[in-house]
């Protein structure tokens, strides 16, 4: 019987009884299963966009990543990482143009950093020639200059005065040298200089340096100053820089570049109230074993005493106005001011980035992932057929004792702790971009000496606000940046086979340095010996046959592209 048939024999009360005992039945019959299926903002973006990468022309069994991401340049006309790249830099550019005082001296300094910064891209021209003048100010407090001086007198030059007062400025590449932290180590390593500029207008620029401080020279002498220049950066830039040198333990070797006080240097950029720690950065101190310090022809040494007093002098002031200037106009112009608030202030950038525009379900997320995965690498280690159980347990202890840092350093974390590093930073708002650079390179120079002599665990030029993980050897640290875990590579609300996808590969990798039998083989020239003979032969076999899968495979896209060197 209809319904509707219903309706007209039954009665009102009769009818009502009916549909409240049918009505579940009907509804019940209709309603779908409860799905698990992820509805957050986050994994519809992420479902969008992979429904948009697959190419449903192909089959998967015959070329699984056709299928899964054939269609993506179709949509992508940059990778995911630069994407990303320009999304920080749009986020800190929105944070820095707030127009609100802040009790954080760190974010204080940022915001003074970038407003100098935007002034020199308004007013170029005006704030070009203010800088010249603050350059030539600062190049007389690094010693009389041979160009501008016609009295001038060699028998009054001292290198090593002139190196302190280059240090005063915040200097650590002198163009003779560079004193710097090599490789993931703590280490202050002293080698060859690591880019060399080559200004082909560095002579138009000592020219406009000279104009803006109405300074008459002797052009002559000046081109013949600027040939001495070239050739002495020929001849130092011969030697090579390399980051995986082994070096020599300075106190052990000190006597091979005698006219260099080098302690003196690193002293001078320490904090005045931090000089008795500097036994603690003397011990970690090395000379990289290169031609510039231990070859037998044209080492440091040798060009030192070859070359003239004045030849020196004008090198080491050229060298400064040549970095300065590129302080100045380094940048892309899109992101300039942004990104050199990044690149200068690193800790403060990763401090605002984190406490407002990072998830920290994320951190929780990605911590766990991170454990799991530490987890893998352990049943990993213990399973192999080929270790004895000693070299296990070194294996498996270096790993289990990994330190791990998410995002941000805990150390970090409590109110004013970073904001207190910043004391010694005196920035103003009437100081000009160059000026405000120069004040930041002094005060990063001291935050260095803090890292080395072990007063603050973690190296203040880490690029906090990369899109990666690192692996720091010496300290046992995996750490993990803010934006690896951010959108679009990582989401709580992600499925965990989303999230481990995006991010697995680069923590399996990261984390796996800390399996290496040659751990230690980079400043010392010495092997943490953790290996037998017979187990090294074994791994370096394993090891060839993972490198020879990747340099064999021919991809059906780009063909045989891979190189075992870099797998």
């Amino acid at each position: 019987m209809s319904l509707q048939k219903a309706k007209e024999k039954l009665p009102g009360f009769m009818l009502l009884l009916l549909l409240t005992c049918t009505a579940p039945l009907a509804i019940g019959a209709t309603t779908p299963a409860t799905r698990n299926v992820c509805n957050t903002p986050a994994c519809i973006t992420l479902a969008h966009m992979l429904h948009n990468y697959h190419d449903p022309s192909v089959d998967p069994c015959d070329n699984f990543h056709q299928f899964a991401c054939g269609r993506e340049h179709e949509h992508e006309t940059e990778d995911i990482y630069t994407k990303k790249t320009k999304t920080i830099n749009n986020i800190m550019k929105r944070f820095l143009k707030k127009n609100e005082t802040s009790r954080s001296k760190s974010e204080n300094a940022m915001r003074t950093l970038y407003k100098a910064c935007k002034t020199l891209e308004k007013n170029s021209t005006a704030s070009r020639n203010k800088a010249l003048q603050d350059i030539f100010q600062d190049i007389q407090s690094i010693g009389a200059w041979p160009v501008v001086d016609d009295k001038w007198d060699e028998s009054k030059f001292d290198l090593n005065d002139f190196l302190v007062n280059l240090v005063r400025l915040g200097r650590k590449n002198f163009g003779l040298f560079q004193m710097a932290r090599y490789v993931n180590v703590r280490n202050f390593a002293i080698g060859p200089e690591a880019a060399w500029r080559h200004n082909v207008d560095l002579g138009k620029t000592i020219s406009e340096i000279l104009k803006a401080n109405s300074v008459q020279t002797n052009n002559k002498k000046l081109l013949d100053d600027l040939a001495e220049y070239v050739n002495l950066e020929k001849a130092l830039s011969q030697h090579k820089f390399n980051t995986v040198q082994p070096g020599y333990i300075f106190s052990e070797r000190s006597d091979f570049v005698s006219s260099v006080n080098f302690s003196r240097l690193v002293l001078e950029m320490m904090s005045p109230d931090k000089r008795t720690l500097f036994p603690e950065v003397y011990q970690i101190m090395y000379l990289t074993n290169t031609s510039l310090f231990f070859g037998k022809n044209n080492n440091l040494e040798t060009i030192i005493r070859n070359t003239s007093k004045r030849a020196l002098a004008n090198y080491l002031i050229f060298k400064f106005i040549d970095t300065s200037i590129a302080d100045l106009t380094y940048g892309s112009p899109s992101a300039f001011c942004e990104q050199k608030v990044i690149n200068f202030l690193p800790r403060a950038a990763l401090r605002a980035f984190y406490r407002n525009f990072i998830s920290k379900e994320n951190r929780k997320k990605i911590t766990k992932l991170t454990e799991a995965t530490q987890v893998q690498l352990l049943k990993i280690i213990g399973a192999t057929d080929w270790m004895s159980i000693k070299s296990k347990k070194i294996a498996m202890d270096r790993v289990s004792s990994m330190n791990m840092v998410i995002g941000y350093p805990d150390y970090f974390d409590p109110p004013g702790k970073l904001d207190g590093l910043f004391e010694h930073l005196n920035l103003s708002s009437s100081d000009t971009y160059y000026t405000v650079v120069r004040k930041i390179n002094r005060f990063m120079r001291e935050q260095e000496m803090d890292y080395y002599t072990g007063e603050v665990p973690y190296y203040p030029l880490f690029p906090g606000l990369m899109t990666n993980a690192m692996y720091n050897a010496n300290d046992n640290n995996l750490m993990i940046f803010a934006p690896f875990f951010d959108d679009p590579f990582f989401d709580s609300s992600f499925p965990d086979y989303a999230n481990i996808a995006f991010t697995s590969n680069t923590l399996a990798h990261e984390m796996g340095h800390t399996f290496s039998p040659h751990l230690m083989d980079i400043m010392t020239g010495t092997t943490e010996v953790w290996l037998t003979p017979k187990e090294t032969e074994e791994y370096e076999k394993r090891v060839k046959c993972l490198e020879d899968q990747y340099t064999e495979y021919d991809d059906p896209e780009y063909g045989r592209i891979a190189k075992s060197c870099i797998v």
